[in-house]
């Protein structure tokens, strides 16, 4: 009998020491952004709204001057990465502003100008993304039925998500992200030498139960295959924090007819909007997606702006 108790109290100690070190993993202290578009001469507007967890969430409403209610304008969604704000953006910004199109940067829980989330995910962040879409398809100057998302990192993993359970979107774009998340919480064990078994195993546990999904449910290697709208999957060689390889996964799993990769020689994870290949790659995927026959003419896309700053 005390053999089972001793058993029980040890098995409930890496329980609770799972739950503490889960608890630091998955939260961050937030900060906000301290550079805006305003900084790319572009007009903006604050914006809040809900999530499905009755947080308050922020982002930068950013529309197509010539978009009205006869005539609205397509929208990209953008999502950061972890640890990051809406700034992280304003470099995929500044390669796409002169296109025709609204553009709503978002900061997913716990993030930006949010406040704490002690449990922070890439289910999380796909839900904030869609809760993005609640609000944006109340805006008159946006066509509900051209709706974009582009997401980096966790927020490229939250795209796939949240596209293959949201039929609004009707096309997205994934920078750098991973194909499973089981491979994100084994690479932060290795980082802080934390052993698998038996605080990384019950780690796997607690997240799937708090989530209430496994994780190869909610993989983007996975998640890809209920999607059947366009898709573009940027990946550099030599990303060191969510390998290459994570994008051969997850195209293992795509419709070849409408998801496409486009392989940054030389890559890594955080400069994806510098390489020579990523500018053209996207706006010409933007071109045959969301633009595609828009009631602007494709000759007069590279004359036609946002609203300049004063």
């Amino acid at each position: 009998m005390n053999v089972i108790l001793i058993i029980l109290a040890i098995f409930l100690l890496f329980a609770l020491l799972t739950i503490a070190v889960g608890h630091y993993a998955f939260s961050i202290h937030p900060r906000p952004s301290t550079k805006t578009p305003q900084s790319l001469g572009l007009a903006f507007k604050d914006i809040y709204f809900e999530n499905d967890n009755r947080e308050i969430l922020h982002g930068w409403w950013i529309p197509f001057s010539e978009a009205s209610k006869d005539r609205p304008a397509p929208t990209l969604v953008m999502i950061h990465g972890w640890n990051r704000n809406c700034q992280r953006m304003l470099p995929f910004l500044e390669i796409l502003k002169d296109l025709p199109l609204n553009f709503l940067v978002i900061e997913g829980r716990g993030h930006g100008e949010n406040a704490r989330n002690h449990f922070i995910s890439q289910v999380g962040f796909a839900h904030d993304i869609i809760s993005a879409l609640d609000w944006l398809v109340l805006q008159p100057s946006a066509h509900v039925q051209k709706i974009g998302v582009l997401g980096h990192s966790i927020g490229a993993a939250a795209t796939i998500y949240a596209t293959s359970l949201d039929t609004r979107i009707a096309a997205f774009i994934a920078d750098s992200g991973y194909a499973n998340p089981r491979e994100i919480i084994h690479g932060y064990l290795r980082e802080y030498h934390i052993p698998y078994f038996p605080i990384g195993w019950l780690m796997e546990q607690y997240i799937q139960i708090r989530l209430r999904l496994f994780f190869n449910t909610i993989a983007p290697e996975n998640a890809i295959r209920n999607i059947t709208v366009p898709g573009l999957i940027l990946h550099g060689t030599a990303d060191r924090v969510v390998p290459y390889s994570n994008s051969d996964r997850i195209l293992n799993g795509a419709d070849s007819s409408q998801i496409k990769r486009v392989t940054l020689e030389g890559g890594t994870h955080s400069d994806s909007t510098d390489h020579p290949e990523f500018a053209p790659a996207v706006r010409n995927f933007l071109s045959e997606t969301l633009l595609a026959d828009s009631w602007i003419p494709k000759g007069n896309l590279s004359n036609l702006s946002h609203n300049q700053m004063n």
